[in-house]
């Protein structure tokens, strides 16, 4: 098992990675296909066409596009609604009079008279709003009316399931829209104005509605930045006489004549602008005409591109996870980043190349994709820990398996080479003692006896190796590094030595041993130098411990050693405050032979 830092993902090579990034792909892509992300897609839509209205400069070129709005003015000026159809005729011959080249109501005039009939028929320009029913059923202005117009038009708009209206069909019941209507009529010698060019649209043939700001000046939100705007009360006012210097020339300008009047809008909408609250329908129009008569159309990424993008996304975040790397803190930090960059990135593109790039699903995609990893990542921590806990806390005191769980970095289980000291320590005459006690009494001593000694080595933080019958084997300096390995291992032997010290006094005070039967000793042998460190075993059973020469050395050295003696190595003892104390007092360290090394070892005697 590779150990990892707390908060990296549990030993997972690249197509473990890879199968959970597949599958998330796919799942995600369904997800996407289902159109789960789309509400939140919408959302996200409509936030950024507001910054986009709010950040754009006012356009600074004349669309020769005016809104000629029934507004609440003209009904108080002109008269309640609705007007008799005198009142348009007057309206069409004041805007042909101004030089209007197309005029389009965003009304459906009900009632006709001779003089509106006339009045259109001499306009030639005029293009007349219908709609449908419910049930199919036509929704028009008067057949002469209809006949003495250039054209009609639908004005039916698409309303999502949020209520907003961000679609406008261009084709409803096989008519095409006032809009295409208006912008296929229009008319003016030496415009620089571009012909109408249809969309190439990415769904059927909706048209996506596309505000511009207009006033620089004014509310920051307003529908007055919308679009160009004049009260028809102004227009039928000059009837008769030339526009007043405050009106703007209108040759060759499209006008839209709609209601504005509080009360009156029955076709407002909600649109994407949300904080401009409901806008009437003639707005809506006149961003329709605009964006044909320009080919200023405001285009979005298809279905194929959206699902590109988020198994894209969810392979470029799953990446990083295939080797160990950064902190979890730092991931996170990383994903964040990304969010911002991806947002950032989709608004210069929606501004400045008017694409609209799906940002709900790839985003969507890489949060889950991400939370999809964390949570297996903290699951293979919390494998990982349980791991290193039924693991260690056999060998070592709580404190250091609670470092190696901080820090599980510090730990190799494979095995590696480490610089270790080695003690070895085994309860003299045990053997002969227990053939002359009973069974249980022979345990419980073994087991007081064992307790002291693994006592001592856990108070200087070392491993308890292994239990040898009536012995043990510890190690210092592994699984946790410690720079002192070779002064703790020392003491521990020291302390171990007092502690069966005082155990045999406790024994022989409480009569616990038959009589004349003597508490044992014990024999202790440390060395210190480099060995191999890690699990030894097979799949069924692992054990940690340590390999080489100074394993080996330390047993022969504790075979060596009488009762109550403890023979260290000079490799031991050396850079260890006992070695000060000894060379102090003049002790000289002596040579011993040990089987299987032709070379003595060079030993004090503590």
């Amino acid at each position: 098992m590779r150990i990892l830092c707390q908060g990296e993902f549990d030993p997972m090579r690249w197509h473990t990675v890879g199968g959970m990034a597949a599958i998330s792909a796919a799942m995600l892509a369904v997800l996407t296909a289902a159109g789960v992300f789309e509400p939140l897609e919408l959302a996200l839509y409509d936030a950024r066409t507001l910054l986009r209205f709010l950040w754009q400069e006012p356009q600074l070129s004349d669309d020769q596009i005016v809104v000629v709005a029934i507004d609440d003015r003209s009904l108080a000026e002109i008269g309640p609604w609705p007007w008799p159809p005198e009142q348009y005729a007057r309206l069409i011959d004041a805007l042909t009079r101004a030089g209007a080249s197309v005029i389009g109501f965003d009304i459906i005039i009900e009632r006709s008279s001779p003089e509106l009939v006339e009045s259109v028929r001499r306009a030639g320009n005029v293009i007349l709003a219908e709609a449908f029913s419910p049930r199919g059923e036509p929704i028009t202005s008067p057949s002469p009316l209809r006949a003495a117009a250039a054209g009609t038009g639908h004005i039916h708009v698409t309303v999502d399931r949020d209520g907003v209206v961000r679609r406008l069909p261009l084709y409803f019941q096989s008519r095409p829209a006032f809009a295409l209507a208006v912008a296929g009529r229009r008319r003016s010698p030496g415009s620089p104005v571009a012909p109408p060019v249809p969309p190439p649209p990415l769904r059927a043939t909706d048209l996506l509605l596309f505000f511009r700001s207009y006033l620089a000046s004014g509310d920051l939100v307003s529908t007055r930045r919308l679009q160009r705007t004049l009260s028809a009360a102004d227009l039928l006012a000059a009837e008769g006489r030339p526009l007043p210097d405050s009106l703007p020339d209108l040759r060759g300008y499209v006008a839209l004549v709609g209601v504005s009047a509080l009360g009156l809008r029955r076709d407002e909408a909600l649109t994407p602008l949300r904080a401009l609250g409901p806008v009437p329908g003639v707005y809506l129009q006149a961003a329709a005409v605009r964006s044909l008569l320009y080919s200023d159309f405001l285009r979005r990424t298809g279905r194929v591109a959206a699902l590109a993008l988020v198994v894209a996304v969810v392979f470029l975040v799953a990446l990083p996870w295939v080797s160990p790397g950064p902190s979890l803190a730092r991931r996170l930090a990383e994903l964040l980043l990304f969010v911002v960059a991806y947002l950032a990135v989709t608004q210069m593109i929606f501004q400045h190349f008017n694409l609209w790039v799906d940002t709900a699903a790839p985003l969507g995609a890489a949060l889950l994709t991400e939370a999809a990893f964390v949570v297996a990542a903290q699951r293979g921590v919390e494998r990982q820990n349980r791991f290193l806990r039924e693991t260690f806390s056999r060998y070592v005191p709580d404190s250091v398996v609670r470092e190696i769980l901080r820090h599980p970095d510090l730990v190799r289980l494979a095995g590696e080479k480490r610089e270790v000291a080695v003690l070895f320590a085994d309860v003299r005459g045990f053997t002969a003692l227990a053939e002359s006690l009973p069974a249980e009494t022979v345990f419980t001593l073994l087991n007081r006896y064992l307790e002291g000694m693994s006592a001592a080595v856990f108070a200087e933080q070392g491993t308890v190796d292994k239990y040898l019958g009536d012995g043990i084997m510890a190690l210092f300096g592994a699984p946790v590094t410690r720079p002192d390995h070779r002064e703790r291992a020392l003491a521990a032997a020291c302390a171990m030595r007092s502690r069966i010290d005082r155990l045999r006094g406790e024994l022989l005070a409480g009569h616990l041993l038959p009589e004349g039967v003597e508490a044992p000793q014990i024999g202790i042998g440390v060395h210190a130098g480099e060995a191999m460190v890690g699990h030894v075993g097979t799949s069924r059973r692992l054990e940690y411990t340590a390999v080489g020469d100074v394993v080996n050395v330390a047993s022969r050295l504790e075979s060596l050693a009488a009762p109550g003696q403890i023979l260290a190595s000079v490799e031991a003892v050396r850079g260890t405050s006992t070695a000060a104390r000894l060379e102090a007092e003049g002790v000289a360290p002596r040579p011993v032979t040990v089987k299987g090394r032709a070379s003595p070892v060079w030993v004090y005697e503590l």
